[in-house]
């Protein structure tokens, strides 16, 4: 593995590379996180914490697919969730 990302702290680490190198940061956009590691509900729950922190002190939002549908999701994190789902092929759907 190229960046040695093998867990979620490892990953919390490597974020926060990218924003200790460029400050002005004001959106990541994570895709693919399952390729790389196995990541479980309490994972998210962890992750979500730390980013809320740093992304509230560098002013950066941060966006990662999950492979869960709203409705997996625990109450108290669907508050943070965006449910995107394809309704024909040229039209998109976003919940929240």
């Amino acid at each position: 593995m190229e960046f040695n990302i093998r867990n979620i702290e490892s990953f919390y680490g490597f974020l926060c590379g990218i924003i200790g190198m460029d400050y002005d940061v004001e959106k990541v956009y994570v895709d693919g996180i399952y390729k790389i590691m196995d990541i479980t509900m309490e994972d998210i729950e962890s992750l979500l914490e730390k980013l809320t922190k740093i992304g509230d002190k560098f002013e950066t939002e941060f966006y990662i697919n999950v492979d869960y549908t709203l409705g997996e999701m625990p109450e108290h994190l669907k508050e943070h969730c965006l449910e995107v789902g394809l309704v024909n092929e040229n039209r998109v759907k976003i919940e929240a």
